[in-house]
C-alpha cells in the first residue's frame, strides 16, 4: 500500500466496500443454515407401531388401527386425557381405568 491509500494494482479501499456486506450476508446464511440443522433435528419423530388385534402397522399417533377399526387409545373417565388402551389407571390423574 503507498502513502496515498492506493495498491499495487491501483485500487483503494474504497474498492472494496463491498467486503464488509458480503461478510455479513456469509455470517446470516450460516446462522440460518444452522437454525435449520437444528430445527430438523429437534423435530418429534413419528414412531411406528403395530395393532395389538391385526398387527398391521400403525403410528403412534393412530386412536384407531385403520385396518380392523381396534381402538388403540382411550380417554380418562375422569380428566378425559387420553390413555393407551390396557392401562390399569390413569398416569395425569391416578383413577382408576375400566378394563
Amino acid at each position: 500500500m503507498y502513502w496515498d491509500g492506493s495498491c499495487a494494482n491501483g485500487a483503494t479501499w474504497f474498492s472494496y466496500w463491498w467486503l464488509p456486506g458480503f461478510g455479513l450476508v456469509l455470517l446470516l446464511l450460516a446462522l440460518v443454515v444452522i437454525g435449520l440443522l437444528v430445527r430438523q433435528l429437534r423435530r418429534p419423530r413419528v414412531v411406528d407401531a403395530t395393532c395389538p388385534k391385526c398387527s398391521g402397522a400403525v403410528r403412534s399417533v393412530y386412536f384407531r388401527c385403520p385396518h380392523c377399526g381396534e381402538t388403540l387409545k382411550n380417554n380418562c373417565p375422569a380428566c378425559s386425557r387420553v390413555v393407551e388402551s390396557g392401562w390399569v389407571c390413569c398416569p395425569h390423574c391416578t383413577a382408576a381405568l375400566a378394563k
